[in-house]
Protein backbone atom coordinates (compact mmCIF):
# COMPACT_ATOMS: atom_id res chain seq x y z
CA UNK A 1 0.00 0.00 0.00
CA UNK A 2 1.26 3.38 -1.33
CA UNK A 3 2.41 5.41 2.26
CA UNK A 4 1.07 8.78 2.50
CA UNK A 5 2.06 9.93 5.73
CA UNK A 6 4.17 12.97 4.38
CA UNK A 7 1.23 14.53 2.50
CA UNK A 8 -0.68 14.89 6.28
CA UNK A 9 -1.24 17.88 7.32
CA UNK A 10 -0.76 19.60 3.47
CA UNK A 11 -3.40 17.69 2.18
CA UNK A 12 -7.09 17.47 3.54
CA UNK A 13 -7.72 14.56 6.06
CA UNK A 14 -10.73 13.73 3.73
CA UNK A 15 -8.81 13.73 0.45
CA UNK A 16 -6.30 10.81 2.24
CA UNK A 17 -9.12 8.36 2.79
CA UNK A 18 -10.55 8.92 -0.71
CA UNK A 19 -7.58 8.37 -2.20
CA UNK A 20 -6.43 5.44 -0.35
CA UNK A 21 -10.16 3.66 -0.77
CA UNK A 22 -9.98 4.51 -4.70
CA UNK A 23 -6.25 2.99 -4.87
CA UNK A 24 -7.50 -0.08 -2.87
CA UNK A 25 -10.07 -0.61 -5.10
CA UNK A 26 -8.09 -0.14 -8.10
CA UNK A 27 -5.13 -1.96 -6.81
CA UNK A 28 -7.79 -5.05 -6.12
CA UNK A 29 -9.20 -4.75 -9.13
CA UNK A 30 -5.97 -4.85 -11.18
CA UNK A 31 -4.29 -7.93 -9.08
CA UNK A 32 -7.64 -9.63 -9.78
CA UNK A 33 -7.16 -9.50 -13.54
CA UNK A 34 -3.69 -10.52 -13.56
CA UNK A 35 -4.99 -13.50 -11.18
CA UNK A 36 -7.93 -14.26 -13.00
CA UNK A 37 -6.55 -14.18 -16.61
CA UNK A 38 -3.90 -16.51 -15.50
CA UNK A 39 -6.25 -19.29 -13.86
CA UNK A 40 -8.03 -18.68 -17.55
CA UNK A 41 -5.11 -19.47 -19.13
CA UNK A 42 -4.43 -22.46 -17.15
CA UNK A 43 -7.45 -24.11 -16.67
CA UNK A 44 -9.26 -22.90 -20.09
CA UNK A 45 -12.15 -21.56 -19.68
CA UNK A 46 -14.15 -20.14 -22.75
CA UNK A 47 -16.93 -19.03 -21.49
CA UNK A 48 -16.82 -14.97 -21.29
CA UNK A 49 -19.87 -14.97 -18.57
CA UNK A 50 -17.91 -17.21 -16.52
CA UNK A 51 -14.69 -16.00 -16.89
CA UNK A 52 -16.29 -12.38 -15.58
CA UNK A 53 -17.91 -14.47 -12.71
CA UNK A 54 -14.67 -15.49 -11.48
CA UNK A 55 -13.28 -12.09 -12.23
CA UNK A 56 -15.86 -9.99 -10.00
CA UNK A 57 -15.66 -12.71 -7.16
CA UNK A 58 -11.57 -12.98 -6.93
CA UNK A 59 -12.29 -8.62 -6.79
CA UNK A 60 -14.21 -9.35 -3.83
CA UNK A 61 -11.82 -11.92 -2.29
CA UNK A 62 -8.71 -9.56 -3.00
CA UNK A 63 -10.98 -6.51 -1.47
CA UNK A 64 -11.59 -8.45 1.82
CA UNK A 65 -8.33 -10.26 2.20
CA UNK A 66 -6.76 -6.43 1.93
CA UNK A 67 -8.74 -4.25 3.77
CA UNK A 68 -7.94 -7.51 6.71
CA UNK A 69 -4.32 -6.34 6.00
CA UNK A 70 -4.94 -2.65 6.13
CA UNK A 71 -6.53 -3.28 9.03
CA UNK A 72 -3.75 -5.16 10.84
CA UNK A 73 -1.21 -2.25 9.72
CA UNK A 74 -2.72 0.48 10.32
CA UNK A 75 -3.44 -0.57 14.06
CA UNK A 76 -0.77 -2.52 15.11
CA UNK A 77 1.91 -1.23 13.03
CA UNK A 78 5.12 -3.50 12.98
CA UNK A 79 3.89 -5.44 15.25
CA UNK A 80 1.25 -6.74 12.56
CA UNK A 81 3.73 -8.82 10.37
CA UNK A 82 3.81 -11.22 12.92
CA UNK A 83 0.22 -11.30 14.23
CA UNK A 84 -0.91 -11.85 10.33
CA UNK A 85 1.31 -14.57 9.98
CA UNK A 86 -0.82 -16.30 12.74
CA UNK A 87 -3.88 -15.13 11.44
CA UNK A 88 -3.15 -16.02 7.56
CA UNK A 89 -1.97 -20.20 9.03
CA UNK A 90 -5.08 -20.27 11.22
CA UNK A 91 -7.32 -19.48 8.24
CA UNK A 92 -5.24 -21.89 6.04
CA UNK A 93 -5.77 -24.53 8.35
CA UNK A 94 -9.75 -23.76 8.66
CA UNK A 95 -10.62 -23.53 5.42
CA UNK A 96 -10.54 -26.90 4.25
CA UNK A 97 -7.71 -27.25 2.20
CA UNK A 98 -6.37 -30.52 3.68
CA UNK A 99 -9.48 -31.93 5.12
CA UNK A 100 -12.95 -31.29 5.29
CA UNK A 101 -13.91 -29.36 8.60
CA UNK A 102 -16.34 -32.03 9.56
CA UNK A 103 -13.90 -34.48 9.78
CA UNK A 104 -11.20 -31.74 11.54
CA UNK A 105 -10.55 -31.82 14.93
CA UNK A 106 -13.76 -29.60 16.57
CA UNK A 107 -10.67 -26.98 17.13
CA UNK A 108 -10.83 -26.09 13.32
CA UNK A 109 -14.57 -25.56 13.09
CA UNK A 110 -13.59 -21.82 13.62
CA UNK A 111 -13.13 -22.06 9.52
CA UNK A 112 -16.82 -21.80 9.12
CA UNK A 113 -16.68 -18.00 10.08
CA UNK A 114 -13.40 -17.37 7.91
CA UNK A 115 -13.52 -15.33 5.15
CA UNK A 116 -10.72 -17.58 3.11
CA UNK A 117 -13.25 -20.51 3.91
CA UNK A 118 -16.20 -18.53 1.51
CA UNK A 119 -13.54 -17.61 -1.12
CA UNK A 120 -12.01 -21.80 -1.30
CA UNK A 121 -15.71 -22.52 -1.48
CA UNK A 122 -17.16 -20.08 -3.52
CA UNK A 123 -14.07 -20.48 -6.15
CA UNK A 124 -14.38 -24.20 -6.67
CA UNK A 125 -18.20 -23.69 -7.19
CA UNK A 126 -16.96 -21.17 -10.55
CA UNK A 127 -14.13 -23.24 -11.13
CA UNK A 128 -15.60 -26.98 -10.81
CA UNK A 129 -19.52 -26.10 -10.84
CA UNK A 130 -19.20 -27.81 -7.61
CA UNK A 131 -22.56 -27.87 -5.66
CA UNK A 132 -22.17 -24.96 -2.88
CA UNK A 133 -23.84 -22.30 -1.28
CA UNK A 134 -22.33 -19.75 -3.37
CA UNK A 135 -24.53 -17.32 -2.88
CA UNK A 136 -23.87 -17.49 1.04
CA UNK A 137 -20.37 -17.59 0.11
CA UNK A 138 -20.45 -14.17 -1.91
CA UNK A 139 -23.06 -12.56 1.00
CA UNK A 140 -20.62 -13.58 4.24
CA UNK A 141 -17.42 -12.04 1.67
CA UNK A 142 -19.96 -9.08 0.84
CA UNK A 143 -20.85 -8.53 5.16
CA UNK A 144 -17.18 -8.92 5.61
CA UNK A 145 -16.03 -6.29 3.14
CA UNK A 146 -19.05 -3.67 4.59
CA UNK A 147 -17.88 -4.36 7.79
CA UNK A 148 -14.30 -4.22 7.79
CA UNK A 149 -14.62 -1.26 5.43
CA UNK A 150 -16.44 1.23 7.61
CA UNK A 151 -13.71 0.19 10.66
CA UNK A 152 -10.76 0.55 8.44
CA UNK A 153 -12.01 4.05 7.17
CA UNK A 154 -12.45 4.77 11.08
CA UNK A 155 -9.64 3.72 12.04
CA UNK A 156 -7.51 6.20 8.68
CA UNK A 157 -9.65 8.94 10.08
CA UNK A 158 -9.04 8.60 13.50
CA UNK A 159 -4.72 7.62 12.61
CA UNK A 160 -5.02 10.65 10.05
CA UNK A 161 -6.33 13.03 12.54
CA UNK A 162 -3.98 12.02 14.88
CA UNK A 163 -1.15 12.83 12.70
CA UNK A 164 -2.41 16.17 11.69
CA UNK A 165 -2.53 17.54 15.51
CA UNK A 166 1.32 15.71 15.61
CA UNK A 167 2.12 17.69 12.85
CA UNK A 168 0.51 20.73 13.78
CA UNK A 169 2.30 20.84 17.42
CA UNK A 170 5.53 20.11 15.93
CA UNK A 171 4.85 23.32 13.12
CA UNK A 172 3.66 25.43 15.79
CA UNK A 173 6.81 24.48 18.36
CA UNK A 174 8.92 25.36 14.96
CA UNK A 175 7.61 28.65 15.01
CA UNK A 176 8.09 29.67 18.46
CA UNK A 177 11.79 28.53 18.27
CA UNK A 178 12.18 30.63 15.31
CA UNK A 179 10.55 33.14 16.95
CA UNK A 180 12.65 33.03 19.59
CA UNK A 181 15.85 32.86 18.14
CA UNK A 182 14.89 35.90 15.90
CA UNK A 183 14.39 37.65 19.52
CA UNK A 184 17.50 36.48 20.95
CA UNK A 185 19.29 37.71 17.76
CA UNK A 186 17.88 41.54 18.04
CA UNK A 187 18.56 41.71 21.66
CA UNK A 188 22.36 40.70 21.18
CA UNK A 189 22.12 43.26 18.36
Amino acid sequence: MLDICFLVGKVHWLDLIVFRVTNGFFQGFMVSLIYSLIVLWFFGIHSGSQFMRYWMFNWLAVLVLGIIIVLFTINLGLFANSLLIVFVVLMLAGSTLQISLELSNPFYLYGYGLPLYHIMNGGRHLLFNSHSRFAIDVGVLLIYFGVLWILGTATSIYSIRKLEKKNLEANEKAKTEKKGHKVTTIARN
